[in-house]
């Protein structure tokens, strides 16, 4: 095989490979709870970092991928609802592609957020989407995450299982 054709091989198991985490993760019926999302988040990270390394070593050039899912945990660590705002309207920035039923069940994972904050925050981020129209991003993360209408997994094992 040659170089090239391993690069691109590379470049797309990583994207696939933080598609598939993302998937899960908002796709589980894992809800965080006031005493354990720093303790998922933390360990969301942890896994990032050791993707970011692996992919690393692959010399994988897809390094935009390296942040996206240390962007989720950031989202479900932030407890202040104004920087929650600001750190998703940036999310919106970094990914153009995301939807907002991302937003939605990222915020799901993140667990008890008030009805009212919620629809402020996904209020601003049809405001931004508005923004992001006219940007053009070829890195199209979110357009290979299809977000479950039903959570199947009640009481079902999910990524994080082992910290909870």
């Amino acid at each position: 095989m040659n170089r090239a054709a391993c690069k691109t091989l590379v470049e797309r198991a990583h994207c696939k490979i933080v598609q598939e985490y993302i998937t899960v993760l908002i796709n589980s019926s894992l809800r965080c709870a006031s005493n354990n999302w720093y303790q998922i988040s933390d360990k969301i990270i942890q896994d990032s970092n050791q993707l970011q390394q692996f992919f690393a070593e692959q010399q994988s050039s897809a390094a935009w991928l390296d942040k996206a899912i240390q962007d989720v945990a950031e989202i479900i660590k932030i407890n202040d609802i104004d920087a929650l705002k600001i750190e998703v309207a940036a999310f919106v920035t970094s990914y153009p592609d995301v939807r907002k039923e991302h937003i939605s069940a990222i915020l799901d994972v993140k667990g008890k957020i008030s009805k009212t904050d919620r629809r402020s925050i996904l209020k601003q981020v049809d405001y931004m989407m508005e923004l992001n129209d006219n940007l053009l991003s070829c890195n199209k993360l979110f357009q290979g995450i299809n977000v479950s209408k039903i959570q199947w997994r009640k009481n079902g094992c999910c990524i994080l299982c082992c910290i909870v």
